[in-house]
């Protein structure tokens, strides 16, 4: 991981050099380049975010009771009670000197968070590939950038899909637990509200989808580029 980091920086490096030295073609592929780049770079960043768990409690007491409330929210609502991907908040009202919240983040299944990773560490190589490329004016790079590229990006709508379907599936299953009723059903004496959030899980497959477009736009350009760079070749013959 840190050896594909310093990679990347020194080709973010050596990119913003060749965008000052460049031609409007050459030019054009390589902000291309970088958007892609860009894109990766946050998914890579929201995907290792979102495939850790998180369970914090506290509690507001005037004399500092009510621990056991943690103790049984904990029991009862965990990530092995609960279907990831989903972020839940609970607000409880004990009595009226006693009050609780708790969040509970429940990540992707490991196996679903390890894929994409994958797919999105492939993804950064192949846009890599396609600096180098362009820096080097290397047209047999340029091609295998190419190539790679929108097998990746069809890779990435998959993952997507899969997310997407892994959402859905965490609504349907933690309908008891957003809606507290049945299993997680609170005492009558409390008052309880609870809140449950996919947001940040949507927008991890907002970002799937627009890295993956992101790479068919690179791919089309590296590939306009390289054509192009074989043309005035045999022109120049």
């Amino acid at each position: 991981m840190l050896d594909l980091q310093a990679k990347t920086n020194k080709e973010i490096w050596q990119a913003k050099k060749l965008l000052y030295e460049s031609d409007g073609n050459t030019k054009k592929s390589l902000i291309v380049n970088l958007i892609a780049l860009g894109l990766l770079c946050i998914l890579l960043f929201y995907s290792i975010i979102g495939s850790d768990d998180k369970w914090t409690c506290e509690i507001e007491s005037a004399n500092n009771r009510g621990h056991y409330i943690c103790v049984e929210m904990r029991r009862t609502m965990n990530c092995k009670t609960i279907s990831g991907p989903i972020r839940s908040e609970i607000f409880l009202k004990v009595k009226k000197d006693l009050q609780a919240s708790a969040i509970i983040e429940c990540p992707w299944e490991i196996a679903i968070s390890e894929i994409r990773l994958c797919f999105i560490l492939l993804s950064i190589s192949s846009v890599l590939i396609g600096i180098y490329a362009l820096r080097k004016t290397n047209k047999k790079y340029a091609e295998l950038s190419f190539q790679i590229g929108i097998s990746f990006a069809i890779l990435l709508l998959i993952s997507a899909y899969f997310d997407y379907v892994s959402i859905r599936t965490s609504q349907i299953n933690n309908y008891n637990l957003c809606n507290l009723q049945e299993e997680f059903q609170i005492e009558e004496k409390m008052k309880g509200q609870m809140e449950c959030s996919f947001s940040f899980y949507n927008f991890t497959v907002i970002l799937e989808i627009a890295c993956s477009i992101a790479m068919i736009i690179n791919s089309v350009y590296i590939n306009q580029w390289r054509y192009k760079q074989i043309t005035e070749l045999n022109d120049q013959l």
